[in-house]
C-alpha cells in the first residue's frame, strides 16, 4: 500500500532525479555532436528511458511484476548503454 510505505517518497524523488540527469546528459551529448535526433539508437534509448520512467508505476499497480522487473530493468539500462556506446540501430 502506498500510504504505509514510508520510503516511497524518497524512492520516487531519487528515481525522478536520476531520469532527469540521464535525459539532460543525453541531450547534451547530442548537442556536442555525438549523434543526432534522427539516429535509430537515439529513438531506442528514448523508448527505454520512457519504460524506465514508467517502471515504478508498473511495480505499484502490478506488484506481481516486481520480481520480473527486478531483472529486466538493469538489462534495459545495460542495453541503452550498449546502444549508445556502439551506435547500434
Amino acid at each position: 500500500d502506498k500510504s504505509s510505505n514510508t520510503s516511497r517518497k524518497l524512492v520516487m524523488m531519487s528515481h525522478g532525479l536520476a531520469l532527469t540527469i540521464i535525459v539532460v546528459a543525453g541531450v547534451g551529448l547530442l548537442k556536442l555532436g555525438y549523434g543526432s535526433f534522427g539516429d535509430k539508437w537515439v529513438h531506442a534509448k528514448l523508448g527505454i528511458w520512457l519504460f524506465l520512467g514508467a517502471a515504478p508505476a508498473l511495480i505499484y499497480r502490478v506488484p506481481g511484476a516486481a520480481k520480473m522487473l527486478w531483472f529486466i530493468l538493469p538489462l534495459m539500462g545495460g542495453l541503452a548503454f550498449y546502444m549508445a556506446r556502439y551506435k547500434l540501430g
